[in-house]
């Protein structure tokens, strides 16, 4: 019998980077994700369509596979499981472009694993498999990428604390353009946390004032006040740019997008390549995308905030 489980890419519209020293993260799951088909095996497999990688079994994964199947091998002993899996992966997320791709992928293939073989794991669970393949990907992740995958919405997470959901009265828009340069987030972790370690007080007050922008953010959307959320993405991003997170290129997306009409841009994720996020006006997205399309090839509309997590059993 085979069930699949699908998951969200994520942005975070505010605090990447401080949200790893403690600062609150305005996180959305997005409209693009990830499916993963499961079905039980004599022995566990992992495909992956999008990269066309394989892997026939667990312990002989090739490089970029075996953050998944130390993620599978952890379900499977936490399961208490002898049967192996047959795992099919599948994503319309690009790959390293700071959208959550990494944790989509860990949460859906832990989700069908689980479900697949007749158990059902609770949220607790899933977020401490899945983050067995973030650690090993991150190196230090935050938990906001595994969060938003398994919760979906728009939450305020904030690292070792309960996510704080926030309801919005219908859905706004956001426009996504991918760089289309991949980036290792661990290498813009460790790089970004050379700061603390020279300027440790003001590095705090930054952390701190990442918080409130968050917060800021936040309740600016409930309240559909997006000129103010546009003014914190412009504020954060100029923030990334002067810790280095930033690049040419993402600079000149964010031109770009404002000057086709956003509200503010910024980089989102890790940086040093990956995707900037813009905010449009009402019914001025796709004037936003034209834009954006000048010097990028990938740019999208995504609908915030989206579903979570989701698993079904697949018609034969």
């Amino acid at each position: 019998m085979k069930w699949a489980a699908w998951a969200p890419g994520k942005t975070i519209l505010i605090g990447e980077h401080f949200v790893v020293h403690g600062a609150y993260a305005l996180a959305a799951a997005l409209t693009k994700g990830v499916t993963v088909q499961a079905e039980p095996f004599t022995t566990s497999k992992i495909i992956s369509e999008q990269g066309r990688l394989r892997a026939d079994s667990l312990e002989d994964a090739p490089d970029p596979l075996k953050p998944i199947a130390a993620a599978v091998q952890a379900t499977l002993r936490h399961l208490d499981e002898n049967r192996g899996v047959a795992l099919t992966i599948t994503s319309d997320l690009p790959r390293a472009s700071g959208l959550g791709s990494s944790s989509a992928v860990a949460v859906a293939s832990v989700a069908a694993t689980a479900t697949s073989l007749g158990h059902q794991l609770t949220k607790q669970e899933l977020a401490e498999l899945a983050s067995v393949s973030e650690k090993m990907v991150h190196g230090n992740p935050s938990g906001v990428d595994v969060a938003v995958a398994i919760h979906g919405g728009l939450m305020l997470f904030k690292k070792g604390s309960t996510v704080k959901p926030v309801h919005l009265h219908g859905t706004v828009d956001l426009v996504v353009g991918v760089s289309g340069v991949e980036r290792r987030t661990k290498v813009m972790v460790e790089e970004f946390a050379k700061m603390k370690n020279k300027y440790p007080n003001s590095f705090m007050g930054m952390v701190n004032s990442s918080s409130k922008f968050s917060q800021l953010a936040a309740e600016s959307l409930v309240k559909r006040d997006l000129e103010t959320v546009g003014s914190v993405f412009n504020y954060q991003h100029t923030v990334l740019k002067t810790f280095g997170m930033s690049t040419d290129l993402l600079d000149k997306m964010v031109e770009e997008a404002l000057r086709g009409g956003a509200l503010g841009a910024k980089l989102t994720g890790a940086g040093g390549g990956g995707s900037i996020i813009a905010l449009p006006p009402n019914s001025r997205a796709g004037q936003v995308v034209q834009a954006l399309r000048a010097v990028i090839a990938d740019a999208f509309i995504t609908k915030i905030p989206a579903e979570g997590v989701k698993t079904w059993r697949q018609r034969s």
